[in-house]
This record gives C-alpha cells, structure tokens and sequence, in this order.
C-alpha cells in the first residue's frame, strides 16, 4: 500500500458555524479522538463570509463609501466576534472536551470564502482530516445550491473529507462507528479507505461490532469479463481476502470483520448493503476528478455521498495521489 503524505486520524479540522450540523460534526470529531488516541489536534475553524458586514451595511448609501473607513470594518469585525463567534466556540469546545480527550483543542478564525479558506486552512497546516456535518439538501439542491461540504468535495484536495450523517451516536454504544462499511475494489482509492480504518488499529475493538469489506462485481463489466476468460468472482475473493488481512494486521479482531460480494452497479449496491446493515460510517475512496467531471460522470463515492443521508461518509484521497 503507498504511502501518502498525511498520517490518517492525527489533526483534525472542523468548520463550525453554530448549525445543527456542525454540531454534529464537533461531537463526531470528539468521540472519534477518543476513540483514536493519536489525535494530536483538533481545531474550530469559522469563517468570516461577510454576512456580519451585511447586516450593518443594507442601508448604507454606496455614494457615501468614500466616508467608511477600514477602522469602521476592523470594529464591525470584532463585535461580531465577541458577541456571536466567541460563545460559538465556546460551546464547540465545551462539547468535545465531554470526551475527556487528549487532543490539543484549538480555534481559528478567518476571513474568505468558505470554501477556499477552509482548503486554505487545511493544506497550510497540514491536516489529515476534515469533519464537515451534513445539510438537509436534496442531492439536486446540494449541487445547485453549492453547499460548503459538497464544494470542497469536489477541489482535488489530500486530507480524508468525513461529511457527518443526520445518525451520529446511538445511546447503547456512544460511538459513532458501531458498524462499519468499506467497498473496496483493489484500487489505490480504495486501498486509501482501508488504510483509513486501519488507522483506528485495535482502539476499534473496544466499540466496533463489524467491519463489512464490500467488492461489487460491476454487473455492466461482467458479460465482457467472461469472452476475454476473466473469473471475477475469483478476482473479487482475493481482494477480499488481501483488505481483511490488512485490517487483522493493524490489530482489527479477525471476528469483527466480515467479507461480502455482490453483482449489481456499485453506487446502488453500497446504498443497498449500508442500509441493510444499519450501518454508521462507509468509507469510501474517491478519484481525483474535477468538479465538472464528477458531477456529469456520476462518480461512485459522488453518488454514495449526496444519497446516503443517515450515516457519516468518509471520503478518502487515493493513496497513491
């Protein structure tokens, strides 16, 4: 398996901005450093878009902008901060350190577009992981709209994306990865989603029921894998068995891990199976694709995401990229 620049799981960026599902993603992102005990750091990020500066600005005749001096902003800026970004923080914060981490906590805040400073952020300070909580859009809004979460998808960056369900912790576990599916298919994607989970190491034992690894034999692809004498089922099995393997060897109990494969297309039938076992978080590799292509082509950890509303989805970066 290549390596990649980012050690999985170790610094942890979450975008908040007081919502629903951004809380989501805090409390997400502190029960996952409890359970990984090499989480160095988790930072709250807000970003500043402007929208304080509107409020005050609507009836501001534009003729008079000559009059606004930068001291005007500068003020603007840091009472919104005090009064509205602060306490924000403040209960983020309050919600992770419930956990009893052991992860350095820290805050940020900056100005820009959303999706462009939360990228900015993430390359600057070198972040494995983003927690993003997901917006009660339709897959259609969500790509129309240009939500936050689906926007920096959709940038070819390097850090695993994890976009928070609407299902985060059930009461009897206080654990937001009971159940666990991974598709994998041999490729450097999906060897990047195995390495992911790997990562959790035997710190998953102690509230991980199942680990499903996923082969989909593409029904599409099979009719021309038998004229060219190609056994896809054997080829299935053996990438099943090298994945769990990998697992057992980064301390994952053998018993918790289940191999399965299923023909039919690989979008739906990941949907089919995460919903047949109740399952918490599918991770998932991705290509480096651009925005455009991924939209129009319909990638499989595209269609995955805008679909799979209940559990957490982790989009991991291709290993060898």
């Amino acid at each position: 398996m290549s390596e990649t620049h980012f050690q999985p799981l170790t610094k942890i960026l979450v975008p908040i901005d007081g919502s629903e599902p951004s809380k989501r993603a805090v409390v997400f992102a502190g029960c996952m450093s409890r359970i990984v005990d090499h989480v160095e750091m988790i930072t709250l990020l807000h970003v500043l878009a402007g929208g304080y500066l509107a409020r005050h600005m609507a009836n501001i005749d534009v003729r008079a902008g000559h009059l606004i001096k930068s001291e005007m902003f500068l003020k603007l800026k840091e009472q919104h901060i005090e009064k509205e970004v602060v306490p924000m923080m403040d209960e983020a914060e309050k919600l992770i350190r419930e956990f009893d981490i052991k992860a350095v906590i820290n805050r940020d805040v900056v100005d820009g577009v959303p999706v462009d400073a939360i990228l900015e952020v993430a390359e600057k300070g070198n972040y494995s992981t983003i927690v993003m909580g997901r917006r009660g859009l339709s897959p259609v809004k969500e790509i129309l709209v240009g939500s936050v979460t689906s926007g920096l998808l959709h940038k070819a960056i390097h850090p695993t994306v994890y976009v928070v369900g609407h299902k985060v912790l059930e009461p009897e576990h206080k654990c937001p990865i009971p159940r666990i599916l991974i598709p994998v298919d041999g490729s450097p994607g999906s060897l990047g989603a195995l390495r992911e989970m790997a990562a959790f190491g035997s710190k998953a034992n102690g509230c991980v029921e199942k680990v499903i690894l996923l082969r989909v034999v593409d029904v599409a692809k099979y009719e021309k894998a038998l004229k060219e004498g190609k056994a896809l089922e054997d080829e299935a099995m053996e990438i099943l068995k090298d994945c769990k393997s990998r697992l057992v060897k980064s301390g994952i109990l053998e018993d918790r891990i289940e191999i399965m494969a299923r023909y039919g297309r690989p979008a739906e039938t990941i949907l089919d199976v995460a919903k047949e076992n109740d399952v918490n978080i599918i991770i998932i590799g991705r290509k480096g694709r651009s925005a455009v292509k991924e939209i129009v082509m319909g990638s499989v950890s595209s269609q995955v995401l805008h679909k799979a509303v209940d559990p957490t989805v982790a989009i991991v970066c291709s290993s060898s990229e």
